[in-house]
């Protein structure tokens, strides 16, 4: 195996989608087909490639989060009676983001063409870093389909003691069929039950409020309008029930499971897209377990998926 540039997926119907492996299988590009027309239609707001470093990223387009998603205050935990402390990537608050897999190089595992599906596996081990002295094993395998791309993860913990863990995947939906126009016109329908409480410094309470009645109730599809969103919501029941973001002619709709239960939402200043990110938990559960934090045992699995679909 030998470490691979970015790879494209393609359709005949013109569904394609390009992984880069050099930045830890980030999802750079998607366009899915209706299952109708057939028409392509871009589903994500993408980043131009850094000459310099194609890792580089501000809004973390497409990134694959891993060991932690989302942000740890100041870059420190406490884990079994030890205190760790994580490089700091968010100069602007001060804190460690979205963990190290989307500055790791994967290697490319197998690569299948079938009459209906194209599909990519991908693999690396996470050396211990700085901050997080364990050791991870990888597999992201991706699937596309004319309407539909599929990504899922599995890791292991290669170290002989339990793993601190969350994940996350972090894309950009732009209105489906509706190039160039912001988010505010589209609807949104996220079938939540609670938000994870955060200060005006992203700095969790630890409080998990219902959404009845806050800015962040969904339930019922509605515009988004001027909403600002920056919030983790908790999904009751993620693989049957979609979150849905509608244009006036297409929606997309994003299932999860496995250990992908909860969703980060996240409009950028320029309100080109939204961020519907699937996560296990927020970056803050390592300091807070009971927000959802994972551990993994030595030699033991956690897998996850996500689905996004055009229709």
């Amino acid at each position: 195996m030998s470490t691979a540039d970015r790879i494209r997926l393609s359709d005949p119907s013109g569904a394609e989608a390009l992984i880069d492996p050099r930045c830890g299988g980030t999802v750079q590009q998607l366009r899915l087909c209706s299952a109708t027309d057939r028409r392509p239609v871009e589903v994500l707001w993408g980043q131009s490639e850094s000459e310099s470093d194609p890792c580089q990223t501000t809004w973390f387009h497409g990134r694959m989060l891993m060991p932690f998603a989302d942000r740890i205050p100041g870059g420190r935990y406490r884990w079994d009676g030890a205190e760790h402390r994580l490089p700091i990537n968010d100069s602007e608050h001060g804190d460690a983001i979205h963990g190290f897999l989307y500055r790791q190089s994967m290697d490319r595992v197998d690569e299948h063409h079938a009459p209906s599906a194209r599909s990519l596996h991908l693999s690396t081990v996470l050396p211990p870093q700085q901050g997080y002295p364990w050791s991870l094993r990888v597999e992201l395998s991706y699937t596309l389909m004319i309407d539909r791309f599929s990504l899922r993860f599995r890791t292991w913990n290669l170290s002989a003691s339990p793993a601190p863990f969350c994940a996350g995947w972090h894309p950009y939906f732009l209105v489906p069929g509706a190039p160039g126009t912001t988010v505010d016109s589209a609807e949104l329908q996220v079938v939540a039950d609670r938000y994870l409480e955060a200060d005006a410094q992203l700095r969790l309470s630890g409080k998990t409020p219902p959404v009845d009645g806050s800015p962040y109730d969904f339930r019922t599809a509605r515009p988004i309008g001027a909403t600002e969103l920056d919030i983790a919501l908790t999904l009751p029941d993620p693989e049957r029930t979609a979150i849905v973001l509608r244009g006036r002619q297409r929606e997309i709709a994003v299932h999860m499971g496995g250990a992908w239960s909860k969703t980060q939402l996240f409009v950028p200043p320029d309100r080109a897209a939204i961020a519907i990110e699937p996560i296990s938990a927020p970056g803050e559960a390592f300091t807070a377990p009971s927000l959802g934090l994972i551990t993994i045992q030595p030699g033991a699995m956690v897998t996850g998926w996500a689905r996004v679909t055009l229709r």
